[in-house]
């Protein structure tokens, strides 16, 4: 919402048609960190990595435009606050691993059980 708020109270020329990435330098990560800090975060949480060698993506986010298009910007969340954050929000709510996999979760389970109900016809429209 910070970044919104720049964008907002910015010139209109300076913000018209463009487009931010919107982060820090200190917010490129590989998916390999991200999963170890959530997993730092996880009692018991056991992180088993499958093979990374046909996957040779590697790309840094360039945050540049935005901090010196809009230079009242600043990050104010990174991953582990933010992960810190939806944990809490799964404890209140007791998202655990059923309801996790419950269809409504998962789209092509929801249209699954759309088409076996006959909700919906063999195109995907509603009956």
């Amino acid at each position: 919402s910070h970044a919104v708020a720049c964008v907002l109270d910015a010139p209109r020329d300076v913000v018209h048609n463009e487009i931010f990435n919107v982060g820090s330098d200190s917010s490129n990560y590989q998916v390999r960190q991200i999963a170890e800090i959530i997993g730092g975060l996880i009692p018991g949480c056991e992180l088993i990595f499958g093979d990374s060698s046909a996957d040779k993506r590697n790309y840094r986010a360039d945050f540049t435009k935005i901090h010196e298009q809009l230079p009242g910007f600043e990050c104010a969340w990174n991953v582990e606050r933010g992960a810190k954050e939806l944990i809490d929000i799964f404890d209140r709510i007791g998202f655990d691993e059923e309801l996790y996999r419950f269809r409504g979760h998962t789209r092509i389970k929801q249209i699954r059980h759309l088409l076996d109900t006959g909700q919906i016809d063999d195109d995907f429209f509603w009956r």
